[in-house]
């Protein structure tokens, strides 16, 4: 009866529309093998979001090691709409900008503004600066106002590693790889650019609620040396890094629908099969569902079934071990003058656990079936010896008390 019940179970969940796993599985029915695969599905205006944050950037050129570490540090902002794709990736664009700076020495890079000035007395730059009595006589600092567009790929690393089994989690950690174009205005000296960059992030978030949370994010982007004005580098590049502490609000439907996907003929042989067990169902419903009282192993006075648990866990699957238990509960209430051992078996030194397992079986019979715990004893046995004791380890049993 037991057999039967698991397979009709087994197979019910082949041919749900929605499940909650989403990898490629076999499920073995007696013969019959059936393959099937899950997607998750959501409309295109769904899963969208906005981030709003501010940010702390420092540039990292060629010469800018001569300014303090504190010095480089300039304020910022981002913004940014994003969609997740799948519940393990997603894609965002932003935008942001504000200042960064940098310092020029000279040598062996050129801080260039214009030809006019390159080949004459006038240097703007020095001219602004000195003008501020600021020492130039070593280099130059660079003020550089910029902006940023940037298209990203985000990879939720907690969801890709737990089989997206935690999509409405409190918390979220997403990588990014990305490009992005970045602008320097002519400012303070500095000449028009624009150019490319490659970046690549991590965002952690904490959901206040389903659809506010807070995150903060570390960015590094990677462009061509010549965005800080310095020519002459070679093939050297400019970085800025990036710290950002913000918010995110999720917009419309959040979720996706999850979709199992079955051959046509899978689907018919799990019918044919289904419709086959249904007849057992009918022919094993007739019969009594008792607990029977067997020798097994020169041990007498036994009760079958047991209640089985998950291994090393002190849990088991109710829907299938309940029924064991109430079996039990049944047997006592229609032999009042028994006493009953509840056994926890263990095959090595975790013999905590099997008393655990053996002391909760207890409780459901007392706590819901109303047995008088003055019938029930717990006891551990030790199976290393026992012939069996690869079967019996993680299950409860029952003796009748001598």
């Amino acid at each position: 009866m037991k057999k039967i019940a698991i397979t009709i179970f087994v197979a019910l969940l082949a041919l749900s529309a929605h499940a909650q796993r989403t990898e490629t599985e076999v499920l073995r029915i007696d013969t019959l093998d059936v393959s099937y695969k899950t997607r998750y599905t959501s409309s295109f205006w769904s899963n969208f979001y906005i981030q709003g944050a501010f940010a702390a950037r420092m540039l990292c050129g060629e010469e800018d090691y001569h300014l303090k570490f504190f010095d480089r540090i300039e304020p910022g902002f981002q913004f940014a709409v994003g969609k997740k794709l799948y519940p393990a990736f997603g894609i965002r664009l932003s935008m942001g900008g504000a200042k960064l700076v940098g310092w020029n020495t000279g040598i062996p890079g050129l801080y260039p503004g214009r030809d006019s000035w390159l080949n004459s007395s006038e240097d703007p730059v020095k001219h602004y600066w000195e003008s501020k009595g600021v020492d130039t006589s070593k280099g130059y600092r660079q003020d550089i106002a910029y902006w940023e567009i940037n298209a990203d790929f985000l990879v939720d690393l907690l969801n890709a590693f737990t089989r997206y089994k935690r999509y409405d989690d409190r918390w979220g950690l997403d990588a990014y790889l990305g490009m992005g174009l970045v602008h320097g205005t002519k400012w303070h000296g500095m000449p028009l650019s624009n150019k490319v960059s490659f970046r690549f992030g991590a965002i952690g978030t904490f959901n206040i609620t389903s659809r506010l949370g807070v995150n903060i994010e570390a960015t590094g982007a990677l462009l061509d040396a010549t965005f800080d004005g310095e020519v002459g580098k070679g093939r050297q590049i400019d970085s800025y890094f990036s710290g950002f502490v913000g918010l995110t609000y999720r917009i419309g439907k959040q979720g996706f629908r999850v979709e199992r996907l079955i051959t046509p003929e899978s689907y018919a042989a799990l019918n044919n099969r289904i419709t086959k067990i249904r007849r057992q169902v009918e022919e094993e419903s007739t019969r009594p569902d008792v607990i029977q009282v067997v020798e097994m192993a020169g041990v007498k006075n036994l009760l079958v079934p047991s209640v089985v648990f998950d291994s090393g866990k002190l849990t088991f699957n109710e829907e299938l071990q309940m029924v064991n238990i109430f079996k039990l509960a049944k047997f006592m209430t229609e032999n009042p003058e028994l006493n009953i051992r509840v056994i926890g078996n263990v095959a090595g030194s975790d013999k905590d656990l099997a008393r655990k397992r053996a002391e909760k079986v207890k409780d459901i019979l007392v706590n819901r079936y109303s047995v008088s715990p003055a019938r029930l004893s717990v006891t551990v046995d030790d199976l290393r010896n026992h012939t069996d004791a690869e079967g019996l380890m993680n299950s409860v049993n029952f003796m009748i008390a001598q």
